[in-house]
């Protein structure tokens, strides 16, 4: 059986490069920071007025994404219910929130078992719950200032509408692109904030159809500060297609303020059992190593996409190419032209691979990774003998003879399967929808069998393209180069007579290195996205799939 390590592996074993789409959500929003400051003077005029008119806090419009603004240090109560098909569970539990002197915050969730659900894990969905809210408590400019409008509805009453943002908001919570609120105003307060969805959407594995957060507030007298009294979310739906609904309510306990509320105690039952020392406690976990500079980047109402990601693509692609000299056993190229046209030589490769991809975002806009896979090649040569007078000896007679023989046209099919590995990075940037990033892969194979890896060939892949928003989607155009060398080197392992025999050879090779790509990157729900991609040139085309999970 023929066996070779290098000469149908290294055109064909390129693995996906797709870690430019784990950025493709971040960067358009990044943009959209800058767009913010250079809207239109006099309309951003207009809209800021409308809250300083009313002197309305820049905190409140986040209230709806996070009760933890509310102060440095608080107390609040969680009250979830569940009805699904006809059935209701309630669970309650307290959320603490402290920060200490240098900044850290430390969250944790007091319980008592008695009041939780027996038959979902309450404390994780508390948790994940935190720490999103933990995630968003920064987001004062998530609203859309061009969406707000207000009027009054009476003397001493007004409301205010505006929708939040398309895009500063992270992916988990993308479903408030939908949202539409209202702020109701009496004498000059806040007294009570809407915020009610436009359309469906999905919510970990619910389908909401009608959502509901109703948010009230109080002023303290003596103080004159706006202060949450309590958040209400309801939501109807479907879970497995079965009827639920979904009731959320928060309620704040203690402020624990050294800037100047002091201490405000607003539910004195509450706080007394909060203060059982019975009560179970559990640590939230807030922080995440990656990406570096992570929170100071969401600061600014930048969503970016979570730091870890695997994958699984799956490439087919057909390969055409040209010899321009071969050598074999060392031979001069001119001695094997006499009998072989290298210009009558050409090789059509199919090669399959699947590839499982593991990567991180060390920066907001660096990305490396690294993979493995497998690649099945089908290969057909077509060469021309040229025909000889009589017998020729390669090397040895008594290994390699080529008998007499005619002209004829030689069809040869080759099998191989490789392993590869590799390792990839990628650098992104974005303004307003639009995005760009250049992807580097070091790709090695190595043949099943045999003992060594080849020597590697580097692929680099610019891109651009447009983000779609309302859809969660990308399109993008670019380019992929392979780095092929002129020449391949390498062995063939045959037997003649039961003889194994090892046959280095140097073929020249004329190939395009470039192609052109378009393809698109669809994000399903919170952490998964498919990806497909279409490549063409002037000797080879390929068509990728690939399907991502983040986390």
């Amino acid at each position: 059986m023929i066996q070779t390590d290098k000469l149908f592996s290294k055109p064909c074993n390129r693995a996906l490069s797709i870690s430019a789409l784990a950025l493709l959500a971040a960067f358009p929003e990044m943009a959209l920071a800058e767009e913010r400051k250079s809207n239109n003077p006099q309309q951003q005029v207009q809209q800021i007025d409308v809250f300083e008119q009313y002197k309305i806090s820049k905190d409140i419009p986040k209230y709806a994404l996070s009760s933890l603004v509310q102060a440095s240090d608080l107390v609040e109560h969680v009250k979830k219910t569940v009805t699904y098909n006809g059935e209701s569970e309630t669970s309650e539990a307290y959320l603490v929130q402290s920060i200490d002197h240098k900044g850290n915050i430390d969250l944790r969730v007091k319980y008592d078992e008695k009041k939780l659900s027996k038959n979902e894990d309450v404390l994780d969905q508390i948790a994940k719950l935190t720490r999103n809210e933990y995630r968003l408590r920064d987001y004062a400019e998530s609203y859309d200032k061009k969406s707000v409008t207000h009027f009054k509805t009476g003397p001493d009453s007004a409301v205010i509408n505006f929708n939040y943002s398309k895009f500063g908001l992270p992916q988990d919570v993308a479903y408030f692109r939908f949202m539409r609120v209202k702020l109701y105003l009496e004498y000059g307060k806040v007294t009570k904030m809407e915020v009610r969805n436009s359309q469906p959407f999905t919510f970990s594995d619910y389908k909401i159809d009608d959502y509901l957060q109703v948010i009230t507030f109080d002023t303290l007298d003596d103080m004159n500060d706006v202060v949450m009294k309590q958040k209400v979310i309801t939501a109807t739906g479907k879970r497995k297609n079965k009827p639920v609904t979904l009731e959320y309510v928060t309620t704040p306990v203690a402020h624990y303020d050294d800037s100047g509320m002091g201490v405000v105690v607003l539910d004195q039952a509450l706080m007394s059992e909060v203060s059982d020392p019975r009560y179970r406690e559990e640590r939230v976990d807030l922080n995440r190593t990656f990406p570096l500079m992570g929170d100071m980047i969401r600061r600014k109402g930048i969503d970016l996409p979570m730091p870890y990601g695997v994958s699984l693509a799956y490439r087919d692609q057909d390969l055409n190419m040209d010899l321009t000299s071969f050598s074999v056993f060392g031979l001069d190229p001119d001695f094997i032209a006499k009998f072989f046209d290298p210009d009558k030589t050409k090789a059509k490769i199919n090669a399959k691979s699947v590839t499982l991809r593991g990567d991180v975002n060390i920066l907001p806009f660096w990305n490396v990774f690294g993979y493995i896979g497998q690649i099945d090649i089908n290969a057909k040569v077509k060469t021309q003998f040229r025909g000889n007078d009589e017998p020729i000896c390669v090397v040895d007679c008594n290994l390699l003879e080529i008998p007499e023989m005619n002209a004829v046209d030689l069809n040869i099919p080759i099998h191989l399967r490789y392993s590869s590995v590799g390792v990839g990075t990628t650098l992104a940037v974005g303004y307003k929808n639009l995005f760009a990033s250049a992807t580097a892969t070091f790709t090695k194979t190595k043949l099943d069998g045999a003992d060594d890896w080849g020597d590697g060939i580097m692929t680099y892949q610019p891109l651009i393209g447009y983000q779609l928003p309302d859809y969660r989607a990308q399109i993008f155009v670019g380019a992929e180069y392979q780095d092929y060398d002129d020449y391949l080197d390498g062995n063939v392992n045959f037997k003649v007579g039961g003889i194994p025999v090892t046959m280095p050879y140097h073929v020249g090779v004329d190939v395009d290195r470039w192609t052109y790509t378009v393809g698109f990157n669809k994000e399903l729900g919170r952490s998964y996205n498919i990806t497909g991609l279409y490549s063409t040139g002037e000797d080879r085309t390929s068509v990728t799939l690939n399907l991502g999970y983040r986390f």
